[in-house]
């Protein structure tokens, strides 16, 4: 008699379209391109910043910025953590442009010079 194995069943975020097909989300798709070890923690994070984004008024980002937002708190539990206690700093930054900006050496000390 084969061992039955044991499978630990993950809630599934996708939903279904009018065709019963599963659609995955946008956020779903950016998540995936992550380190399996890394989704976790950035999927709770969106969690809790959808719940803060909400109760702020506040638009969660897309495209281009959720790709970026996505590494950056993969990366920095700091960041999704100030994120999320402030999500209108994020829509600020997003709005900004300062999100996607590089910067070379000396700018942003030049720019709280002339602050």
């Amino acid at each position: 008699m084969a061992a039955r194995r044991k499978r630990k069943r993950r809630k599934s975020r996708a939903r279904a379209d009018d065709d019963g097909v599963a659609v995955m989300t946008e956020f779903e798709q950016v998540l995936n391109r992550l380190p399996q070890a890394l989704r976790d923690e950035v999927a709770r994070h969106w969690e809790a910043f959808g719940a803060a984004a909400r109760t702020a008024g506040v638009e969660p980002p897309a495209g281009a910025a959720l790709a970026q937002l996505v590494t950056v708190w993969a990366c920095s539990d700091f960041v999704a953590r100030a994120c999320i206690g402030e999500p209108v700093l994020l829509a600020d930054l997003v709005a900004s442009g300062d999100l996607a900006a590089t910067y070379a050496p000396g700018d942003c000390s030049a720019r709280l010079v002339h602050r």
